[in-house]
């Protein structure tokens, strides 16, 4: 019974792997498989590349201990060529690989693997005896292997399969401006003595090599525009793009070297057609309270503020000059605006509006990236913020028939730096003023002159009577009779009213700034014409 069903075991067996053979036989399909994948691995080992290579005593140096030690078997003399091999790690140092061409072997109860010792182990409770034999050594590849002048070790050293483009290829390269790549992720941040971009007439990008066209041609890439431009992405990422050729050979950032990535790579997150030179842009925001009622002393009053928030040139913007150009980046100015109105009702109906409006403006800081456009190197540089307010405070009287009877005016001084309340647009000029010796200020010429108006000067009536005024007021010779004149400005107006036809007509016109400036003006204008005249009556 015992030996049928061996039998049996037996067929089925020979049924599934059978002698001759055919592809229609799963065991045949199977041993096919493995024989393949067996070959594959051993070829590819032959040939794989980690940085490192092996070699020892009369064994050439190969990419994998096997190929190794398969070259100290070829190397050795005829006497030991048909002597059995014996090979594999040096006991548990992974670093160290023995090939043993042993003559005969014997048995050892000490030996426990590859040992070449007093021992001559060649695996568990055998030794060889006789033979000859080498220690392989893993070592680490040459930054130049060409230069060795060792064909085995240029072999061994240069089987990676490259993935950077050939040679010539070009290609179009971002470079963070205002920060670094860490890990795939983009990090606002440069060292403190600035970053380059360019070493020795390229750079690195995903660790590969590449260079600067050469405009006449003659170079690899010659005839490549590299188009450089310099933009920013809505979120403050900052870039340089430029198109390079590539070296065909890896390369590693220098030092001091920013990072840079291909536009177009699976792995990049750069998209140039998502940047602008100018990415600054305004936005406003109202928000209001509940209007709060209370009744006191038979009055009804009621309060509520409105808040109106503007930001104006939040944003980078890039300027390219032939020498230098700047990326200045800022939260703009913030413009907030409160009016709070208290409406008082009488008893009879009539009321008093109070309206207080405080204005206040924030300049925020700006950072400024210098990129000299001749060496390639970024630095930074910072501005200081500013702010400013200014409170005005307006109280009108309604008769019981809703008319208007009086309004009253007040302004406050205003607090802060009025730089504060610039336009962003000459904000720059605003620095170089601060910061005269800064690299991106050195074609800045300064404020005009006094007298002189700059063609980009915005002027209004109000800023020429304003001018006039303050220069008229400087001269020596209208303080002579200064004295025989007084015009006071300051204060509150007061206004009237005239009621004609059943028209209510208000008389404030006198309190508006213009008008305010157009008296102060007239001093002025008097005090001249007092003075040319009494000289000529001097003279004359």
């Amino acid at each position: 019974m015992g030996n049928h069903s061996r039998l049996q075991k037996w067929q089925r067996v020979n049924t599934w792997l059978r002698p001759n053979f055919k592809w229609r036989h799963p065991g045949n399909q199977i041993v096919v498989a493995a024989v393949f994948f067996i070959a594959f691995v051993t070829a590819t080992s032959a040939l794989a590349y980690d940085g490192y290579y092996w070699s020892g005593w009369n064994a050439s140096p190969a990419g994998t201990p096997e190929q190794a030690c398969q070259n100290f078997v070829n190397n050795s003399s005829a006497t030991y060529q048909g002597y059995p091999l014996a090979e594999g790690p040096h006991g548990y140092n992974a670093d160290q690989y023995v090939c043993y061409l042993y003559q005969t072997s014997q048995y050892d109860q000490w030996c426990t693997g590859i040992f070449i010792t007093e021992s001559r182990c060649i695996g568990d409770k055998e030794k060889g005896v006789g033979g000859t034999y080498t220690i392989l050594l893993k070592q680490a590849c040459p930054a130049d292997p060409e230069s060795t002048g060792n064909a085995a070790l240029i072999e061994a050293c240069g089987t990676e399969p490259s993935s950077c483009p050939n040679a010539g290829t070009p290609k179009r390269i971002a470079t963070p401006i205002n920060g670094t790549i860490n890990n795939g992720v983009f990090v606002e941040d440069i060292p403190v003595g600035g970053m380059v971009i360019e070493i020795g007439g390229g750079l690195s990008a995903d660790g590969c090599g590449y260079a600067i066209p050469i405009p006449d041609g003659n170079g690899v890439g010659g005839d490549v525009n590299p188009d450089t431009k310099v933009k920013c992405s809505p979120s403050g990422q900052c870039f340089r793009f430029s198109t390079y050729v590539a070296t065909g050979q890896a390369r590693e950032p220098g030092q001091d070297e920013a990072t840079s990535v291909v536009i177009g790579d699976p792995e990049s997150f750069v998209k140039e057609e998502d940047t602008n030179t100018d990415t600054r842009e305004s936005r406003t925001s109202t928000t209001q309270t509940d209007p709060i009622t209370e009744n006191l002393d038979g009055k009804q009053i009621t309060s509520q503020t409105v808040t109106t928030t503007e930001t104006r040139g939040d944003g980078a913007v890039v300027e390219t000059r032939d020498d230098i150009t700047t990326v200045t980046q800022s939260d703009g100015i913030t413009r907030t605006d409160t009016v709070t109105t208290t409406t008082t009702t009488n008893a009879d109906g009539s009321k008093t509006v109070e309206t207080t409006n405080n204005i206040s403006y924030t300049q925020h800081p700006q950072t400024v990236y210098n990129i000299d456009n001749s060496t390639s190197r970024i630095t930074v540089t910072a501005g200081s913020g500013a702010s400013a307010q200014q409170t005005t405070r307006t109280v009108d009287t309604y008769d019981p028939a809703g008319n208007r009877t009086s309004s009253q005016t007040t302004e406050g001084p205003t607090t802060g730096d009025p730089a504060a309340t610039e336009d962003p647009s000459e904000q720059g000029k605003t620095f170089c003023e601060e910061n005269p010796d800064n690299i991106s200020c050195k074609d800045y010429e300064g404020p005009s002159s006094e007298g002189e108006y700059s063609p980009d000067t915005e002027l209004s009536y109000s800023s020429v009577m304003t001018d006039f005024t303050d220069r008229v007021g400087q001269s020596e010779f209208v303080g002579g009779v200064n004295g025989f004149f007084d015009l006071s400005v300051a204060g509150s107006c007061e206004s009237g009213t005239v009621e004609f036809d059943g028209t209510v007509v208000v008389i404030d016109q006198h309190c508006s700034a213009m008008a305010v400036q157009i008296m102060g003006a007239a001093y002025w204008v008097i005090i001249a014409v007092a003075s040319f005249a009494a000289f000529r009556v001097a003279v004359l």
